[in-house]
């Protein structure tokens, strides 16, 4: 008995030798003298301040122990801290390791595979985080209210595969999310939620679930594009995001789920996959700025009495519209269309290679006139920003304008256009001629003509996919009609200032494109012009311009 107890307080002895509690270089460690490994524990009151180096390895009465972990908590609520740099070789960083450290404003993290949950709560003066490329995980809460922080970006050689609930949420300041990698699986519940000033994310191909919330409230995105390869997404992802103007839908997805746009306000339009077979409750529900939503589905997909925002037009498959009329949950939209009817998959020519043109240009000065009237148009053809534009045409008044002339102002571009007779127009059957796109003629096929009667039953030219970097002219036909009334709509890149003119172009009229030493010309009928439109003046040198 006296031997059993003896060995008990031998062990016990040894037990306190092998684990002890010292302070070096200001911090306090448990040591294993047997491993020779170290872990930072907290510190007495939350005192650690100022700027502090966690080193891998330390050295105590003449022996090395090697840093493993940054323990639980180890620097929680420790306000005076200002910065942290731990060494590569720490393998471990506790959860609320700086959780409440209300003044720390950088931190440099090991080589770690898990940022673990609380890791940052409240840190609210941290204003960048370098997430290491062996992350593989961000948990809950990670970085919950860290009102500081500014932007995340996730480099392309990251590890990064999960982001897991609430991991950002309420990150006000955040207002950047660039996520480069590949190896990103899964956007948990509310990761982002509630970042109030987050306008752009970025996410490649490869991410294959998007969880519930996980950017709700989010009032300030304006754009997001859902990549292909997500297969899942829960509810709620985008709801009460109430600058959303821009999504694209990505194709992997069967089901947009329950409240996914709820109180988007700002979302104008929207397309709809073919792939996608259910439309959750309130999907759409509130979207009051909703105009336009485009249905690629043949099956009309299941969905239920509040889905939509129905106070808008609805665009199906042309074989399909009957079946989306006779269907319970979508026949009450304000107006069911065939989409592919008005639109053409057709592609535009590729623009021959331009030849040189010969060293004397002259002309005379190009004029433009025209009678303008903006806001009619065609808001039920196409789902582009809506104007009008009045072109008198007849075949008598040689002088009379008979052409319309859209010239692009900037650097930008128009990327689609359609043209539509209004629905006063009274005896006119209209014909265009040709087009022509910043000079050349456009020989892809249209609909050349423009009805006089049920002016909004079909849109009669529609151009998709192009890129206009300065003008596109329509040429139409002479007509007996004293005049006709012809609205349009535009699709361009950002917003930029688009001028539209009526000019004259004649019957034999031959336009190219010709290139002198780097600069683009058109060529009309022997004479030249800028590609604004703008004739070169006799005896003017177009280098010197």
């Amino acid at each position: 008995m006296k031997k059993s107890l003896i060995a008990i307080l031998c062990g016990l002895l040894t037990s306190v030798n092998l684990m002890a509690r010292e302070v070096i270089n200001g911090l306090i460690y448990n040591l294993d003298s047997v491993n020779y490994t170290a872990k930072l524990v907290p510190s007495d009151n939350h005192s650690y301040a100022g700027n502090i180096e966690v080193h891998s390895r330390v050295k105590f009465e003449g022996n090395y122990y090697d840093v493993i972990k940054v323990e639980v908590g180890a620097f929680q609520n420790c306000t005076g801290l200002t910065s942290v740099a731990i060494a590569n070789g720490v393998s471990d960083v506790g959860k609320y390791a700086f959780s409440g450290c209300t003044n720390l404003v950088s931190v440099k993290l090991p080589h770690i595979e898990t940022i673990k949950p609380y890791t940052f709560e409240n840190c609210v003066s941290l204003t960048s985080i370098s997430i290491p490329q062996m992350v593989k995980e961000i948990h809950s809460y990670a970085f919950t209210g860290c009102t500081g922080l500014d932007s995340i970006r996730i480099p392309s050689g990251s590890s990064l595969v999960e982001i897991f609930s609430h991991a950002f949420y309420g990150c006000t300041g955040l207002k950047n999310v660039v996520i480069n990698t590949s190896t990103l699986v899964e956007i948990s519940h509310g990761s982002f939620m509630n970042c109030t000033n987050l306008k752009s994310v970025s996410l490649k191909e490869g991410i294959t679930d998007i969880g519930g919330e996980a950017f709700r409230g989010c009032s300030s995105l304006e754009s997001f594009v859902i990549p292909n390869s997500v297969t899942a997404m829960s509810t709620r992802v985008f709801t009460g995001c109430t600058s959303l103007k821009s999504v694209v839908i990505g194709q992997g997805l069967t089901t947009v789920p329950r409240a996914t746009f709820a109180d988007c306000i700002s979302i104008d339009s929207i397309t709809i996959p073919s792939g996608i077979t259910t439309i959750g409750d309130s999907a759409f529900a509130n979207c009051t700025g909703l105009k336009f939503i485009t249905c690629k589905a043949v099956t009309p997909p299941t969905a239920s009495t509040h889905s939509f925002y129905k106070d808008c037009h609805l665009y199906v498959p042309a074989a399909a519209i009957n079946d989306y009329k006779a269907n319970s949950k979508w026949r009450d939209f304000e107006d069911i269309r065939a989409y592919d009817y008005y639109f053409s998959d057709e592609t535009n020519p590729v623009e021959d290679a331009v030849s040189p043109a010969d060293a004397d240009i002259k002309g005379e000065a190009y004029t433009l006139s025209g009678n303008y009237n903006a806001g009619k148009g065609s808001s039920k053809v196409y789902p582009m920003p809506n104007k009008g534009v009045k072109i008198r045409i007849a075949r008598t008044v040689e002088s009379t304008p008979n052409a319309i002339e859209f010239s692009v102002n900037h650097l930008w571009k128009i990327t689609g256009i359609s043209l539509v007779g209004t629905t006063n127009t009274i005896g006119v059957s209209t014909q265009i001629k040709k087009i022509y796109i910043d000079g050349l003629e456009y020989t892809g096929d249209y609909n050349k003509e423009i009805p006089a009667k049920d002016a909004f039953e079909a849109s009669y030219v529609v151009l998709e996919n192009i890129n206009a970097l300065k003008s596109i002219v329509f040429v139409f036909e002479p007509s007996d009609a004293i005049q006709a009334n012809i609205c349009y709509s535009l699709k361009t890149e950002k917003d930029p200032e688009v001028s539209i003119n009526e000019i004259n172009y004649t019957d034999d009229a031959k336009v190219e494109k010709i290139c002198k030493d780097g600069t683009i010309y058109i060529v009309r009928d022997n004479e030249y012009f800028t590609l604004d439109g703008r004739r070169i003046i006799e005896s003017t040198d177009p280098n010197k311009n």
